[in-house]
């Protein structure tokens, strides 16, 4: 028999470290994929990939690759929009795990705007799932639940059925807080659905695990029980230690309400264990909590109190970071950039019809009042001519001179209105060159267009800045007349033709020279001249 227990304790043992060696063998072949890279871009592709390996295992390395990727992307001269974006979401992975919500919505807002710029649904969809499990994090439920509505009805057009199973699992779990049991089932019945679709194994045993949940609620504490227990050791075999942790933290839980008071202590200390050394902030402040309550009722006070203390202060550290204040002030700034990009993306050919059409009615009216005056005129030559016809007689030299001056008249009119139609047939108006270049799809006639006529349009604010700071060079007042006008760095570098670190650093001495703190905002500035 001992030679059986031995046998079993080798081979449970070689399995281990078997693993072990597998995961380092494979950590050092992504590395070493890392340091060989032959490209600023493959290296990139590289550290997002350990990114990814590290998000089970190590993800407090995560930060340190990201920076990386930003040290590398400063200098890329190739299209890296979803490199950055996905440096965005695993950043924002990061802060969520740390619990600083406003840090990680930041990030994912980021990633946002990088894809809706693209036009990219299928990774919108990703970044709409992390944003959901944010605010079902915060309590805003309503929230939660369009932004898993928006992933899933992506995913499905993709037909990305991991991704659907997963939108489903952390929708259930909305549902559950919300007490809705029926549509919780229903949420986690379409997970095990397309998790079956694709045979992963883990999903389908994280939605057991969120079953189980259920099961609390619906007081079938057995059973909750066991099912708690069969995921903990799976989660345990494939070392998913997060998991394991928030496992051991509601079976402890669970076994305080069954008052199976031993095993409710030794759950708790193994998850307080494992969120001390994971830097799990909210495991820990559920743990301690917990293991006060299971201290209370053994009527071992002193130990209650110690670990009731130190939930408090773990419970003011959550607080702290997760700064509600900042996260709203955060969505608000979102929405309004958020709502420039979509005018900018879907408005650009609306904007450039309305100004054709504005261009077109003021070249009507140019016209009509052309036509009044000719008219006016054609009255004033007719009643001429009957004045002329009256005094032939009497002054043919000053009639002769009259019939001169009128038929100059005429041909200057006739002048006039040729070029002013020819030239609004050739040159595009102010506002549809803005438009375009805005748009980005400007030409080099929009950018000489912009320049000449935005001067002679706006002469006017230049003179009232230059008297009010004469200390400003003519390339000062050129940047805050595009500045007014709403130009961005990029599309003032470009009609400059110079570079946006160019602009930036004129920008900055632009703060000086107006005397404007760091709080102060340039562009609110200009505005009020």
């Amino acid at each position: 028999m001992r030679n059986w227990n031995l046998f079993g304790i080798v081979f449970f043992v070689s399995v281990i470290a078997l693993a072990q060696v597998k995961n380092q063998t494979e950590l050092e072949l992504l590395v070493a994929k890392y340091k060989t890279a032959s490209s600023d871009s493959l290296r990139v592709e590289a550290l997002l990939v350990l990114c990814g390996y590290q998000k089970r295992r190590d993800y407090n390395k995560v930060p340190y690759y990201c920076d990386e990727i930003v040290q590398l992307l400063k200098t890329a001269s190739y299209d890296s929009r979803i490199q950055r974006a996905k440096t965005y979401n695993h950043r924002g992975i990061y802060y969520r795990r740390k619990l600083d919500y406003a840090k990680a919505l930041n990030n994912y807002y980021q990633a946002e705007k990088i894809y809706l710029s693209m036009g990219d649904t299928w990774r919108l969809a990703s970044v709409y799932h992390n944003m959901g499990y944010i605010y079902r994090l915060q309590k805003e439920a309503t929230t939660a639940i369009q932004l898993f509505k928006k992933a899933i009805a992506s995913n499905r057009t993709r037909k990305a059925y991991k991704r659907l199973g997963n939108n489903f699992t952390l929708l259930s779990m909305v549902y559950k807080d919300l007490k809705q049991r029926d549509a919780a089932i229903f949420a986690l019945d379409s997970a095990t659905h397309y998790f079956n679709r694709v045979g992963y194994e883990e999903g389908k045993r994280q939605v057991e695990a969120h079953r189980a949940a259920l099961f609390v609620i619906e007081k079938k504490l057995d059973t909750a029980r066991l099912m708690y227990q069969q995921y903990l050791s799976y989660a345990q075999q494939i070392k998913k230690r997060r998991a394991v942790i928030a496992t051991q933290i509601s079976l402890a839980k669970l076994s305080l309400s069954m008052k199976y008071l031993d095993e409710a202590l030794q759950y708790a200390n193994e998850g307080i264990e494992g969120a001390i050394r994971e830097g799990e902030k909210k495991q820990l402040c559920q743990g301690y909590l917990i293991r006060s309550e299971i201290f209370k009722v053994n009527g071992q006070y002193e130990l209650a109190m110690s670990d009731l203390a130190k939930y408090n202060e773990v419970s003011t550290e959550i607080q702290l970071l997760q700064q509600t204040e900042k996260i709203q002030e955060l969505e608000a700034y979102h929405e309004y950039e958020k709502q420039r990009l979509q005018d900018s993306l879907l408005g650009v050919s609306e904007r450039i019809q309305h100004a054709r059409k504005k261009e077109n009615q003021q070249l009507k009216s140019q016209v009509r009042g052309g036509y009044l005056f000719v008219g006016l005129l054609v009255v004033f030559i007719g009643f001429s001519v009957v004045i002329h016809f009256r005094a032939r007689t009497k002054n043919p030299w000053l009639i002769r001179q009259k019939e001169n001056r009128e038929n100059g008249l005429v041909q200057e009119l006739n002048t006039a209105l040729s070029s002013n139609v020819t030239r609004k047939e050739v040159e595009p108006s102010l506002e549809i060159a803005i438009a375009k270049i805005k748009a980005g799809i400007h030409s080099p006639e929009d950018i000489s267009s912009v320049k000449s006529k935005l001067k002679n349009a706006q002469s006017s604010f230049v003179r009232r800045l230059q008297k009010k700071h004469p200390n400003l060079t003519k390339t000062d007042l050129e940047v805050c007349l595009y500045i007014r006008n709403g130009f961005s760095r990029k599309e003032i570098a470009l009609i400059r033709k110079t570079s946006i670190a160019a602009i930036k650093s004129t920008r900055f001495r632009l703060k000086k020279k107006l005397q404007l703190s760091a709080k102060e905002a340039l562009e609110a500035y200009i505005a009020t001249i």
